[in-house]
C-alpha cells in the first residue's frame, strides 16, 4: 500500500512539474519569414534595448505585454535573469539616450491580437507562452 501511494505521489509530482515547466516556456515569434532565428544572447540584447536591428532585415519592432503582468515578468526573468525594476530601468535609460524605443505594450494579448499586431508590423517580434504559438508564425527562439 505504501509503495502504491509513493508511486502515485511520484507520478503526480512529475506531471505537475512537467506541465508547469511547459507553461513557463515562451516563444519569441514573428510572421516575417525572412527574419532569421536568433540566439539567446541576441534576444537578450534586443529585449534590453542594447541592439534594435537584425543584420539581414534591419530594425525590428517589439511587442510587449502590459506592465505588471505575470507573463511579462516571467518572460524577462527567464530571458535576462533580471527583475522588472531592472528591465524598466534599462529601457528608460535606452529611451532617454535615444538608443532604442521600448517595446509596445498591447492592451489585448490574446493570440489573435498578437497575430494581428504582427501582421501590421512587418519586422515585428513578439513573445507568447509556448502553448499559444500561432500556427503561421515563425519561432525565432524558445525561452526556457
Amino acid at each position: 500500500m505504501k509503495a502504491c501511494l509513493t508511486i502515485c505521489i511520484g507520478f503526480t509530482l512529475a506531471f505537475t512539474l512537467a506541465s508547469s515547466s511547459q507553461a513557463d516556456e515562451y516563444a519569441i515569434i514573428t510572421l516575417n519569414q525572412s527574419i532569421p532565428k536568433i540566439s539567446r544572447a541576441k534576444a537578450k540584447m534586443i529585449y534590453t534595448g542594447k541592439i534594435r536591428a537584425i543584420k539581414s532585415v534591419g530594425r525590428v519592432q517589439l511587442m510587449d505585454w502590459q506592465y505588471n503582468t505575470t507573463e511579462r515578468a516571467a518572460f524577462y526573468r527567464k530571458l535576462t535573469n533580471k527583475s522588472m525594476a531592472q528591465i524598466n530601468s534599462l529601457w528608460a535609460s535606452a529611451a532617454f539616450s535615444g538608443r532604442a524605443t521600448p517595446p509596445i505594450p498591447l492592451q489585448d494579448t490574446s493570440p489573435k491580437a498578437i497575430e494581428a499586431w504582427l501582421l501590421k508590423h512587418h519586422n515585428g517580434i513578439a513573445y507568447v507562452p509556448r502553448k499559444d504559438i500561432p500556427t503561421n508564425s515563425k519561432v525565432l527562439l524558445i525561452v526556457e
